[in-house]
């Protein structure tokens, strides 16, 4: 992915944010075909699992049906894309653009790419730990606060270990991350807040969260 510098993202809390925040993800990887090699992509929910030694990973599954952990893979890293908040910028949003014209279209975004090592686990144990823990973040993600959440010991237990038999667990053991949040840091601060008040009116679908993430982070602005 390149980057320019002005829109790197740095720092673990940052990208787990963004995971915890966006957690359902693309997974990349290529297979061996015969004599030939593919790239194909799964589109997984994931959460970020930190262990007692400090290694970090991504825990998912998926149905015992998909062909991906019986593939034999043309390597064993894989790559993870989180696509958070975006939407299209015009440059009609620009204040300056009245001034001298010089403006363009842009796309503000923000993007985590995870590097890793793929494992498939078939633990019943593990797999129902994972459940735990994946239901628990997504249930909270629905309303902060809630009194009420869904949890997997709602369901009867023999449902329940019918259902594990039907999934393969996913650790990813992280071995490289990419982040990009594009934000207009590049614009002019009176650009910059441009494009916060031309969001707020738009009815693009990635509006709204974009208007809060460029709210929440102080941007510092070129002038």
């Amino acid at each position: 992915m390149q980057t320019p510098k002005v829109f790197e993202l740095t720092g673990v809390e940052n990208y787990q944010k963004i995971v915890d925040e966006h957690p359902f993800a693309t997974l990349i990887h290529s297979v061996n075909e015969g004599d030939s090699i593919s790239a194909d992509a799964q589109h997984i929910p994931f959460y970020w699992h930190c262990d007692k030694d400090g290694n970090h990973y991504l825990h998912g599954h998926i149905a015992r049906a998909n062909t991906l952990w019986q593939h034999s893979l043309a390597s064993p890293t894989a790559l993870c894309v989180f696509q958070g908040p975006q939407a299209y910028i015009t440059p009609n949003w620009y204040p300056t653009k009245q001034q001298h014209g010089k403006a363009v279209p842009t796309w503000n975004y923000v993007v985590v790419h995870i590097r890793g090592t793929v494992s498939f686990i078939h633990d019943k144990g593990w797999l129902e730990s994972m459940l735990v823990t994946l239901t628990e973040k997504m249930e909270n993600n629905i309303e902060k606060g809630q009194k009420t959440v869904w949890q997997l010991s709602d369901a009867p237990q023999e449902y329940i270990q019918k259902m594990l038999a039907g999934i393969v667990g996913l650790e990813i053991a992280i071995e490289s991350i990419e982040a990009q949040c594009k934000l207009s840091q590049n614009q002019p601060a009176v650009n910059h807040e441009g494009v916060i008040q031309g969001l707020q009116k738009s009815s693009q679908i990635g509006a709204a969260p974009m208007v809060k993430i460029m709210q929440l982070n102080k941007i510092e602005s070129a002038d």
